[in-house]
């Protein structure tokens, strides 16, 4: 149903002082819960590119003053670089790593709250990070060398890329496994597609950019936009700020799935406990997993006991 309707008739059901736009926010915050686990609506398919860069720069002479929310450099940035990542700027012998949320031209405009914290002249340098990749900024379009699409992303399980050593097997190029952590082959006898040792942090909230794909040292892809695939990688749900907002969860679980979730945590806040909403709300859940992340879309019987995972 349409989340105008679906406020009003959480509101017609529910026994408790709350107004519509709290009951908003619990159900934008219960489709956040359930869309956490793996599942097929927010899941990127197909697999999507991580795009890293590695290239190096020069600081312009006089435009990179303590404090400024912006790092210039003396060459034009290269357009297939990750549209927001780190920087390492390197002066002398400290190198300070900052966030930067877009580029254009010769200009790396720094994130939020960040600012140059020295004065940087021509002497200094600045590399792109390819260790430390923030995943909204780095993952796009399955389309190989593509930038055109971007999503918020939520969490990235496993990285893999392709083996030089099996030219049926899309041989991009290969990955450096001479290293104390070395990257593991899922198909030994061709050799065809390689685990990328690397993990990633789960983003906290929607568009805070803080889910950060991390590379073990030695095996940082360097610059690429063909290689590196996210083996499994999940957005965040487009929030439901207002009512003309729908939910990306279907209707079928609007009654079930979404009403308990939303009186567990009614209870929980009320009580510090929800355990009949509690169990009620797992049931549905396991259906919606089973549903989502299967592919199975028949109609599953509430009396059907739900598999657990």
């Amino acid at each position: 149903m349409q989340t105008a309707a679906l406020v009003t008739w959480f509101e017609d059901r529910i026994n408790a002082n709350l107004t519509r736009p709290q009951i908003l926010d619990m159900i934008n915050n219960v489709q956040n819960e359930v869309l956490a686990n793996d599942n097929g609506i927010t899941r990127i398919k197909p697999d999507p590119f991580i795009h890293t860069g590695s290239e190096s720069y020069t600081s312009h002479a006089t435009n990179n003053t303590s404090g400024a929310f912006t790092f210039e450099v003396q060459e034009t940035i290269t357009t297939t670089n990750p549209t927001k990542g780190y920087l390492l700027l390197t002066q002398g012998s400290t190198v300070y790593q900052l966030k930067y949320t877009s580029y254009s031209g010769s200009i790396f405009t720094l994130a939020d709250g960040v600012s140059l914290p020295v004065t940087f002249t021509s002497v200094d340098t600045a590399k792109i990070d390819d260790f430390n990749c923030v995943a909204s900024g780095s993952i796009f379009s399955s389309t190989k060398n593509s930038l055109t699409t971007q999503w918020d992303i939520r969490r990235v399980n496993g990285i893999y890329t392709y083996s030089t050593q099996s030219g049926r097997f899309f041989a991009y190029g290969g990955a450096n496994v001479v290293s104390y952590k070395p990257n593991k082959y899922m198909n030994r006898s061709g050799s065809a597609v390689v685990l990328v040792e690397g993990d990633a942090t789960e983003s906290k909230e929607p568009n805070s950019e803080d889910c950060i794909i991390n590379f073990w040292h030695e095996n940082a892809p360097g610059e690429t936009t063909n290689v590196y695939l996210a083996r499994s990688a999940h957005r965040w749900p487009t929030q439901v700020t207002t009512e003309s907002i729908n939910l990306e969860i279907p209707d079928r679980f609007h009654t079930t799935l979404i009403r308990y979730g939303l009186l567990k945590d009614l209870e929980y806040t009320e009580y510090g406990s929800a355990d009949r909403p509690q169990d009620l709300f797992d049931k549905y859940l396991a259906e919606f997993l089973i549903w989502s992340g299967r592919g199975v879309h028949t109609e599953i019987s509430h009396n059907t006991v739900p598999r657990r995972f």
